[in-house]
């Protein structure tokens, strides 16, 4: 099946693939089945004055610390002093999926924020593979050798579980689909 993982497949990759919900959104409760958003984390909406104020302040700091690292400016096509600044968030360094914010600017002021964080982020940054041994379990588990020149990203992934786990991102492109696992 194009896109999907078989079970050979995501046992080959049990030091890649860490299983993380598809959104990073929500988790499923072992105990009872159900979802439910995973322990850490916040999401940001601060569209009112006090409230963009005190995201203003907080999302600078994070910036200045490395916590959060600026991916693109977009101009708003339609208001040429409007654009929207995405941020990626970092745990000593190293991106944290679904960790994404947006400041949107009219000028020099903030209009709104709004996105995705994730709290008590706690796991070891060593990994355990190198960038060239994930790409080759990768191209072993997937039959086809990861695009060359993007070596696998080195990512952290909230769980299924609620926890945080070290993991390896890499786009796989097969005669049928492309995907990033």
């Amino acid at each position: 099946q194009p896109g999907a993982a078989t079970a050979a497949t995501a046992a080959a990759l049990s030091e890649i693939d860490v299983g993380a919900s598809a959104s990073g959104l929500e988790i499923r409760d072992p105990a009872s089945g159900r979802r439910r958003r995973h322990p850490g984390l916040m999401i940001v909406e601060a569209s009112e004055h006090a409230a963009r104020a005190a995201w203003t302040q907080r999302v600078d700091e994070m910036v200045l610390s490395g916590e959060l690292r600026q991916r693109e400016t977009v101009q708003d096509p339609q208001v040429p002093a409007r654009r929207r600044e995405h941020l990626a968030q970092l745990y000593q360094g190293v991106p944290v999926l679904g960790g994404l914010l947006t400041r949107q600017w009219d000028g020099r002021d903030v209009t709104a924020i709004y996105g995705t964080l994730y709290t008590r982020v706690d796991v070891n940054i060593v990994p355990n593979l190198t960038p060239d041994h994930a790409a080759v379990r990768m191209a072993q588990a997937f039959r086809t050798p990861i695009r060359p020149g993007a070596a696998p990203e080195l990512i952290v992934v909230p769980t299924d579980e609620g926890e945080y786990r070290l993991a390896y991102r890499a786009r796989v492109v097969t005669r049928d689909d492309a995907m990033m696992y």
